[in-house]
């Protein structure tokens, strides 16, 4: 049964994952522990890259009414988000795959904005972690 938000227990959960930590710096610690600086910035160079591909699909699946599209898109960007600590994005993808999964795509499409903003946010935080002098997990609000 879909309804236009998300049941209630969900919608809490959004709601706290949306005001949650937007990064774990300590992922980007395992990522230079494993292969230094190279590694975490080939990491950082392929989510900037390849996100925004994820983020389009989606939007695309939401828009078509094709809940597979939206649910590939939302686990390719959720797992990417969490190779790089990237908590608040991961956890708001999570509900919207589980949503799409479950053919609950209202539910999906309300999540979207919360996923979108967490994205941008995402992607200024991963901005300056490229930008010399800054802290990679300085959160730009």
């Amino acid at each position: 049964m879909s309804t236009d938000a998300p049941a209630p227990a969900e919608w809490d959960e959004a709601v706290a994952a949306s005001e949650g930590t937007l990064m774990d710096p300590q992922a980007f610690v395992r990522l230079r522990e494993w292969g230094g600086d190279v590694l975490l910035g080939k990491m950082v160079g392929l989510f900037l890259k390849n996100a925004p591909d994820r983020v389009e699909e989606i939007g695309a699946g939401l828009e078509d009414n094709d809940a597979p599209r939206a649910e590939r898109g939302a686990h390719s960007l959720k797992s990417s988000a969490g190779n790089l600590g990237a908590e608040r994005l991961r956890r708001l993808c999570q509900l919207l795959e589980d949503a799409a999964e479950e053919g609950r795509l209202e539910d999906a499409r309300a999540l979207h904005p919360l996923v979108l903003e967490a994205y941008r946010r995402t992607i200024q935080a991963l901005e300056l972690s490229r930008t010399p002098g800054l802290p990679a997990d300085e959160d730009p609000a």
